[in-house]
């Protein structure tokens, strides 16, 4: 059943706060507030083959990404590298087991559920038992501004470290990190002009925004193409020329070319949403051909370099731009390193649809043997039509720290569209929790009573070398009217949305929890345990303390007790962090 949508605006994206439809300079928005006050290898046809795990960060972090920009530029590179065989995200290898009391074990099922006393929901974390490694997921939008001012300081300290550069300068704003289109800020003002030529660009704008990116100590994910801006889903004149445009970016950035830089930029993206109008005017085979001429012609600027698309938002073919991609790379031999996807939560604000749309893509990606391309969630947030979060600030907060622990295990990176206002807010402290866990990145089995796809969702790591753990436990619930079932598509006047079935969930009558770390070595000692809270009362304020004397640990185990979060209609809704820190 297909029904219209009233005031589509701009795009999937468009229903944000009107603060971001605006060029803003620096971008300070805000990541607070409501729901309605937010805006929120090459194998087979050497497009590698791999769904399901993924790497550390799917492949090493890029050198040059990090310190000042303007030590990083280089000689003129009038020559592009010849092409080779690049590295692919790699699969995860199984951790070392070093000799500290820990064993690797391939999943966690052997762990018996827990079961706690009275009202609270009991979960168990084994310090013994590593079944991988946590790998940053942190990934946001919008210019960071300056180093010196305040937001650059926030994406610092909330440890954002890859930021996408669509809409970078805003919604309907200047269009800086643009390739072309309407935005005043783009590279490429005349796409007539001869590409081989310096005078035919306008780095400026764009040199700025990457330069703030990278001064946070970020990444860059460059999504090649054109921002939210009226007018921007033209179909280039010449692809032959268009892609030609794109390898001279590639240079001036990673390969000093036209006074540039030599930033090492990893990740690229081939255009937003295609598979929408305001994006793409175009056909599907038009985007197909554009994708593959780009796609080389990245790779012969650069071998290094990964290469994916096409950041799908309507999660269906029918602008074949899904399996349709994929048949294409493996029939013409193209670079599909990553496959990218968008998802609000329309109709849901379900944080659990992430990691199931994101194996619902795996699944389709081994029927064409593209079984290391790694997964990429480019753009997500919570329902843009309205929809409404439990809890507000605190509702949001959970939403994105279980966001970003169920697609653990399923993406490579991810990218979260809300605003981020400088200073500390629910929603960016809760970000930093999830953060702060990459510090301790040796997964821990663990196991929660009654299940973690429930209200309930929870990581543990442990430290490589230091005597350090830390379990992150977020509480979250959907609103009853946004479960059961529901329409599978839906007409929204750019496109036609595909859906998954709506999930309809049993909440489990806990409060708070009880928290059970097993086999904490001797060689700890006594440790300290702290408690950092996100919820209603709270932004990350320090809970509780406790010292747990080595004497008084029972097998190498003790509890923790956590009070329950505050409550809207009785929903529980946040986060806590728990860090163990031993001698």
């Amino acid at each position: 059943m297909r029904r219209a949508l009233a005031a589509v605006v701009c795009t999937i994206s468009t229903t944000l706060a009107a603060a971001g439809c605006a060029d803003n300079g620096n971008n300070t928005g805000m990541m607070s507030g409501n729901a309605q006050d937010d805006p929120p290898s090459q194998t087979t046809a050497e497009a590698g083959t791999r769904p399901g795990t993924v790497a550390d960060a799917a492949g090493t972090r890029p050198t040059g990404t990090r310190g000042d920009a303007s030590s990083q530029r280089g000689p003129d590179a009038t020559t592009p590298t010849t092409p080779t065989t690049p590295e692919t995200p790699a699969t995860p290898e199984t951790p070392a087991t070093p000799n500290d009391g820990t064993m690797t074990v391939a999943d966690c099922a052997a762990l018996p559920e827990p079961k706690g006393a009275g009202s609270a929901r009991a979960v168990v974390v084994d310090a013994a038992q590593v079944s991988g490694m946590i790998h940053s997921i942190q990934g946001a939008h919008w210019d960071p501004g300056a180093a010196s001012g305040a937001l650059s300081k926030t994406y610092k300290d909330i440890g954002v470290d890859m930021i996408r550069t669509h809409d970078a300068c805003g919604i309907q704003g200047s269009g800086c990190g643009d390739v072309d289109g309407p935005g005043r800020g783009k590279m490429v003002p005349n796409l007539m002009a001869d590409p081989a030529l310096e005078a035919s660009y306008s780095f400026a704008a764009s040199d700025a925004m990457i330069k703030n990116i990278v001064d946070t100590g970020a990444e860059v994910f460059f999504r090649v193409g054109r921002s939210n801006i009226s007018g921007s889903g033209t179909v280039p004149p010449n692809f032959d020329k268009y892609a030609e445009f794109v390898k001279h970016i590639v240079m001036h950035y990673n390969k000093g070319w036209a006074n540039g830089f030599r930033y090492g930029i990893k990740w690229w993206e081939i255009w937003n949403e295609p598979d929408f109008t305001p994006f793409w005017s175009g056909t599907g085979a038009q985007y197909l051909e554009l994708y593959g001429k780009v796609a080389r012609a990245i790779r012969e600027a650069d071998s290094e370099v990964l290469i994916g698309g096409p950041a799908n938002a309507s999660f269906n073919d029918m602008r074949s731009t899904r399996g349709s991609l994929m048949k294409y790379v493996v029939d013409n031999k193209l670079p599909l390193d990553f496959f990218s996807f968008h998802k609000y939560t329309n109709h849901t604000n379900d944080p659990y649809e992430f990691k199931r749309m994101a194996e619902d893509l795996i699944a389709e990606l081994a029927k064409y043997d593209l079984t290391k391309t790694v997964i990429v969630n480019s753009e997500f947030w919570t329902s843009l039509i309205g929809d409404s979060v439990i809890g507000g600030q605190a509702g949001q907060a959970a939403f994105l720290a279980q966001s970003l622990i169920y697609q653990q295990p399923v993406v490579a990176k991810s990218m979260h569209y809300g605003r981020v206002s400088s200073g500390k807010t629910k929603l960016g402290e809760a970000f930093s929790q999830i953060s702060k866990l990459n510090a301790t990145p040796r997964k821990l089995c663990h196991k929660t009573q009654a299940g973690e796809d429930n209200g309930f969702a929870v990581l543990a790591g442990r430290g490589e070398t230091d005597h350090k753990l830390q379990v992150a436990i977020a509480s979250y619930r959907v609103p009853a009217n946004l479960m059961g079932p529901s329409t599978l598509e839906e007409d929204i006047s750019v496109t036609i949305m595909s859906y998954l079935p709506r999930r309809t969930i049993m909440y489990p009558s806990t409060k708070g929890y009880e928290l059970t770390i097993k086999n904490i070595p001797d060689s700890w000692g006594d440790v300290t345990v702290e408690t950092y809270r996100v919820d209603s009362a709270n932004t990350n304020m320090m809970l509780s303390t406790k010292t747990v004397k080595a004497s008084e640990r029972m097998q190498g185990s003790f509890t923790v007790q956590g009070a329950g979060w505050g409550a809207t209609q009785g929903a529980e809704q946040g986060v806590d962090l728990v860090v163990v820190t031993g001698q």
